[in-house]
């Protein structure tokens, strides 16, 4: 299912530098899934389980390449295809 991933600036300001479930990005898309803990962000794919990874759109791995080196970075939004056994159900 595709969502739009909104990186806020509380994402960023709790976000982790380095840190593969705890980066911006890792948070935002966490608020979309229903079992958040084995998403983890490598540099160019997000990971919903161990074998369940995904290339991540250029605008997220150019900000994670900034933020790990710690420059400079913004809010910012992308869609991402989540999994559907991995989608946070409304209620």
């Amino acid at each position: 299912m595709k969502k739009r991933i909104n990186v806020t600036t509380k994402d960023i300001m709790t976000g982790d530098v380095k840190n593969r479930r705890l980066c911006p990005v890792a948070l935002a898309v966490k608020r979309h899934c229903k079992d958040s803990f084995g998403i983890v962000v490598e540099s160019t794919c997000i990971f919903f389980n161990p074998i369940r990874g995904f290339y991540l759109p250029q605008i997220a791995v150019d900000f994670i390449e900034k933020f790990d080196s710690e420059r400079p970075v913004s809010t910012f939004s992308f869609e991402l295809g989540i999994p559907d056994e991995f989608v946070k159900v409304k209620k």
